[in-house]
């Protein structure tokens, strides 16, 4: 969990950065909106002003590099076993809410259900030593976005395109309808 946990905050910084380096956004396609069936297709493509295909090239060697870093730290942490918890109190007035965040499979098995509070506690940990390696993550990401970008701004050649399925999306008519009035609330 706490290889999840530093992943998924390298993953949302390296998305921030690679806005910021190919700024892009979603335009309407030519089918997008049209019938099909019962339902209707979503058809949505990027717009990077001409940089699409270096946007996908770096987009996937951000996503190769995010997964290696994941396997990386989670083999870390379990050979580590540290066994501590990490407890963030995220409470807001109006919402209670806690996330526990298991350094390795040794602090999982040592929480009983029954116990869960009680279990976590006793084994929480001081959270600046999980800080420590989340910011030498994104340090590491930052640095690694930054030369993958210069090698494909200067060496890769987007007339070569990786052979793909092409998928279609149909979105099933009322499949959107909860999430639609849960963002007008």
């Amino acid at each position: 969990m706490a290889a999840g946990y530093s992943s998924s905050l390298i993953d949302e910084l390296g998305a921030a950065r690679i806005s910021e380096l190919i700024p892009h956004g979603y335009i309407a396609g030519k089918n997008h909106g049209r019938r099909e069936g019962t339902g209707t297709v979503y058809d949505q493509r990027i717009d990077a002003a001409g940089l699409e295909g270096q946007l996908e090239e770096l987009k996937g060697r951000f996503y190769r590099y995010v997964a290696k870093r994941h396997d990386h730290l989670a083999l870390e942490f379990d050979q580590e076993s540290r066994k501590v918890v990490y407890l963030f109190d995220q409470s807001r007035p109006d919402d209670p809410h806690m996330d526990f965040i298991f350094t390795d499979k040794t602090a999982l098995k040592a929480v009983r259900f029954r116990h869960f509070m009680a279990d976590c506690r006793a084994l929480a940990g001081d959270s600046r030593a999980l800080d420590l390696i989340t910011e030498r993550e994104k340090s590491a990401i930052l640095a690694f976005l930054h030369e993958a970008h210069r090698d494909i701004m200067e060496n890769f050649d987007p007339k070569v395109v990786k052979l793909r399925k092409k998928n279609k999306i149909i979105v099933a008519d009322g499949a959107l309808d909860a999430l639609f009035q849960a963002s007008d609330d």
